[in-house]
């Protein structure tokens, strides 16, 4: 499993912006459903699956194709960070990059 962590590291408090690819270069636009991130503040970890879920929501055509999806994050403030945790099949270790 994957799991990603948005971090705003300004002051400024804002919406984070989500653009989801598939592996054919389709790609959909939309806004994290956590709403407006404080600044200096994280989300929870968020799944994934969550984000491909979001990302059906902001358009119904859009599909993984069962391959990978890549994933970039922006923010209506000045500095955001995010990070990625990826679970092992196993469930005995994790990395994160």
């Amino acid at each position: 499993d994957g799991f990603v962590r948005v971090s705003n590291k300004s002051a400024v408090p804002g919406k984070v912006i989500v653009t989801l690819w598939n592996d054919a270069g389709t790609a959909v636009t939309f806004d994290l459903a956590d709403g407006v991130l404080a600044g200096q503040a994280s989300t929870a970890l968020i799944s994934a699956a969550s984000l491909y879920t979001q990302a059906q929501a902001a358009d119904a055509t859009f599909a993984h194709n069962d391959g990978k999806l890549r994933a970039v994050f922006e923010g209506e403030f000045s500095a955001i960070a995010a990070q990625s945790v990826t679970i092992s099949t196993d469930n005995t270790t994790f990395t994160t990059f």
